[in-house]
């Protein structure tokens, strides 16, 4: 199956891959291996081949992944490949996943644009904006936030 998502860590060598397999592969680039296969939960209809979003902190030591037709997202330790949480998230259709730092994950869900902060409380989702495409491209922000893009990572702040 081809892969979905490509997101890379700036903290090191390290690819996550989202596949239309519902697998999320964790890459060692200058190996040219695959680290470690995710699973998040498959879609509750049966099908086994499925679209799923993947992506790693910039950190390199998270990677979240979820199926693009349910709004739950699965997150894991890289090292170990042990399962932090499966954590469920606003309704619509899941089109985009991205860290925006270390702690803070934004998600793209039926057109609107959430922000999940990763300290305390990874259970709650904020609706920050609206997404004009995905969230690469562009996308605008709600609530007179602001964001910034270092090349690293996005930061969300208020004037």
């Amino acid at each position: 199956a081809s892969a979905t998502t490509r997101a890379f860590t700036s903290a090191g060598r390290v690819l996550v891959t989202g596949h239309g397999d519902g697998v999320a592969r964790v890459w060692d680039v200058d190996k040219r291996a695959i680290r470690a296969e995710l699973r998040p939960q498959p879609p509750e209809d049966g099908r086994k081949n499925w679209g799923l979003k993947a992506a790693i902190s910039p950190d390199g030591k998270t990677v979240v992944a979820a199926n693009v037709q349910a709004p739950a997202v699965t997150f894991w330790e890289t090292d170990t490949q042990k399962k932090l949480a499966t954590l469920g998230g606003p309704p619509g259709k899941l089109t985009d996943l991205r860290f925006a730092s270390d702690e803070c994950l934004l998600e793209a869900h039926g057109g609107k644009l959430y922000a999940r902060a990763l300290t305390g409380d990874r259970g709650t989702v904020r609706e920050v904006g609206k997404v004009h495409t995905e969230l690469q491209v562009s996308f605008a922000l709600a609530d007179g936030l602001r964001a910034a893009n270092d090349g690293r990572a996005i930061s969300l702040t208020r004037p």
